[in-house]
Order: structure tokens, then C-alpha cells, then sequence
């Protein structure tokens, strides 16, 4: 049995749109997507400093000692204003902090990071200002986690959804014909 029959229309179109294919999966391409991949992940972050909720969207603990100001906030904004892409490869997307400090707000537990109390190295009494009023302490507790990213290998559903939603937005943007 024979089949014979007749192909028409725009092949130009057809191999036009097979070569946006081929260079949607280039390593330009992946590292236009891990940007905007993380441009999305540095607003997720602000998000949640604007409704002060982790990623997993459950409340910043309150703070010990109320100085009117929310959780996190500083007086100057250095951990909020500290959030950058450090890295997008076609690999992977890092986001970092300038602020060194940031690494110990995924919390240190009642203890600090070595187990035990945390006391003064030198003195009798912790000494910190807080809104005007000096607060002395002979230990204090670590701090309660104030999550801004998601922890290693959970991605919340909200943190899903945004970034699926920029990743397509950004293919679809690589694929539209011009």
C-alpha cells in the first residue's frame, strides 16, 4: 500500500520556531532562567518581610523584648535591603545576604549554636540597647528561627507556584516568535 500526498504551508515558520526550541535549552538560555528564577526568589523574600512570615507562611515569633518596631526590621534595614543573587548558572540560582548575621536568624535554638547558655566572654552581664533602654543579662536564650528562605530541599507551595510562574513567562517569552 502507497501513500502520496501533498504538504503546503509556511516551512520557514515550522524551522524558525524548531531553532527558538533548540536555543531555549542553551546555556544562555538556562542562565537567563536561573535569573529569573531568583529574581522571583529575592521577591518572595521581600514578600515575607513585608507580612513577616516565613516562607512556609507561619508568623515570625514575637520579639523577647518589644522596641516597637516589627521582627527583623533594624533600625537601619541592613538584613532586609542585604538580599542578592549571588549566583545564576545553568546549573543552579544562589541567593545570599550581605550581612553576615543572617545566617543565625534560621534560628539557634533555646541554647546557642555550641549547646550551651549564651554568656559573656568577658564581664559579668550581657549589655545590649534596645530602643533607648539598656537591658543587662547574665545569659540569654538563642534566638527563635525567623525563616526567609525555604530550608534545603523544601520549596513551599507558594515559593512553587511564583517561580513556575516565572520560569514560563520566561520560556514563553524565548519561544515567542519575533
Amino acid at each position: 500500500m502507497t501513500f502520496s500526498g501533498k504538504l503546503t504551508g509556511d516551512f520557514a515558520a515550522i524551522e524558525a520556531f524548531g531553532s527558538r526550541i533548540a536555543k531555549a535549552g542553551s546555556t544562555a538560555s538556562m542562565r537567563g532562567l536561573a535569573r529569573a528564577i531568583g529574581n522571583e526568589a529575592l521577591f518572595q523574600i521581600q514578600v515575607g518581610f513585608q507580612q513577616r512570615k516565613d516562607p512556609y507562611n507561619l508568623a515570625w515569633p514575637a520579639k523577647k523584648i518589644p522596641d516597637g518596631r516589627p521582627p527583623l526590621s533594624g533600625p537601619t534595614g541592613r538584613l532586609r535591603a542585604g538580599w542578592y543573587l549571588k549566583y545564576a548558572g545553568p546549573d543552579a540560582v544562589i541567593v545570599g545576604n550581605r550581612q553576615r548575621y543572617a545566617a543565625f536568624q534560621s534560628g539557634t535554638g533555646v541554647y546557642g549554636p555550641t549547646g550551651q547558655p549564651i554568656k559573656p566572654k568577658g564581664g559579668k552581664a550581657l549589655s545590649f540597647k534596645v530602643g533607648g533602654r539598656r537591658f543587662a543579662f547574665k545569659s540569654v536564650r538563642g534566638a527563635p528561627p525567623r525563616l526567609m528562605v525555604p530550608r534545603k530541599g523544601e520549596l513551599p507551595f507558594t515559593w512553587n507556584r511564583a517561580i513556575t510562574a516565572a520560569a514560563r513567562e520566561y520560556m514563553r517569552e524565548r519561544l515567542k516568535g519575533r
